[in-house]
């Protein structure tokens, strides 16, 4: 496995070239295409620019390319995000489905202990009663 790959972080700059000129990029090459993984291949070269009259064509390819690349990953990230708003719907939806049973479960129970309450307070003001019942015939005698 004596294999030898070449490892470069940024991509090489051609310091001679004009940026602005694209008739100076014919025939030299073109480094900034490669991205750090492409040139860790094996044999990664640089991508040679044709003649003056593919170049307009060749440049107008990459920008239709790039534009529908935006444009796709555009749209991949409104079809996620709308996703994520319906999945974040059906949550607020059982969220909210949740929380009316539990608000639905302490009312019964509210009312459970109510009632209790009631009972024993009845309960209370009975044995009342009868201890005043008892006292009075205890203070007759």
């Amino acid at each position: 496995m004596n294999e030898e790959y070449i490892i470069i972080d940024e991509p090489i700059k051609n310091e001679n070239r004009q940026q602005n000129d694209p008739e100076s990029l014919i025939g030299q090459e073109d480094w900034s295409t490669y991205t750090p993984k492409m040139l860790k291949q094996k044999k990664a070269e640089p991508l040679r620019l044709g003649t003056k009259k593919n170049l307009k064509n060749t440049v107008a390819k990459w920008g239709q390319a790039k534009e529908g690349h935006i444009r796709q990953q555009n749209l991949c990230l409104k079809a996620q995000h709308e996703r994520k708003m319906l999945i974040m719907g059906i949550v607020a939806k059982k969220k909210i489905t949740m929380m009316e049973e539990e608000a639905a479960r302490n009312k019964l129970e509210h009312e459970k202990r109510m009632e209790l309450m009631e009972k024993t307070m009845a309960l209370i003001e009975q044995e009342a009663e009868e201890r005043k019942e008892i006292m009075k015939k205890y203070l007759k005698k």
